[in-house]
């Protein structure tokens, strides 16, 4: 649909709902979907082929398009692994989407382009892009023989789940017990 005055509702609701704009052929957001901050991703919303009435050929463009070639997608993850949860095929779905080729995009909005080979790769082969995306000292700084209290954080991309943790570390930077 168009623009609305509840961009947060749905989408940011709850972590198992997935909020799907509609994007066009140069892979833009479209000017008739409702992009919001919690838009999680865009897939395909102009030209899209199918059939209408008793399987008459017809192209269809819009977010309802869009969310429809979405939820197909998420169907092939759980088609993969059965077992995972709604927050995990999200999390999947948003971590192996592209990004979308517009200036600052990113800045603004999180959605991402739905990349349907990317995530049933990502599930089928357990792939997992870990990376420490912060660590900070309780102290400000490691000083000679002092063990001191830091926290960090790991994020694993390819589910986008973050855990952080505080951690003991050495002057020399190693993680003590």
């Amino acid at each position: 649909g168009g623009p609305s005055n509840l961009d947060a509702y749905p989408a940011a609701f709850s972590d198992s709902v997935i909020s799907v704009g509609a994007s066009v052929l140069t892979d833009l957001p479209s000017r008739d979907t409702g992009l919001s901050p919690d838009t999680l991703l865009l897939a395909p919303g102009q030209g899209v082929a199918g059939t209408v009435g008793e399987n008459v050929p017809a192209t269809r463009d819009g977010s309802s398009v869009s969310a429809a070639l979405v939820a197909g997608v998420a169907a092939l993850i759980r088609s993969v692994n059965p077992d995972l949860s709604a927050k995990v095929v999200r999390g999947v779905l948003h971590g192996q989407g592209l990004p979308v080729p517009l200036e600052d995009f990113d800045r603004l909005f999180k959605a991402r382009l739905v990349h349907a080979g990317a995530v049933v790769t990502a599930v089928a082969d357990d792939v997992h892009d870990i990376a420490v995306t912060r660590f900070e000292l309780a102290s400000g700084q490691l000083a000679p023989q002092v063990v001191t209290l830091g926290q960090i954080t790991v994020e694993n991309r390819g589910v986008t789940d973050t855990a952080t943790t505080m951690v003991h570390i050495s002057a020399s930077g190693a993680l003590v017990g």
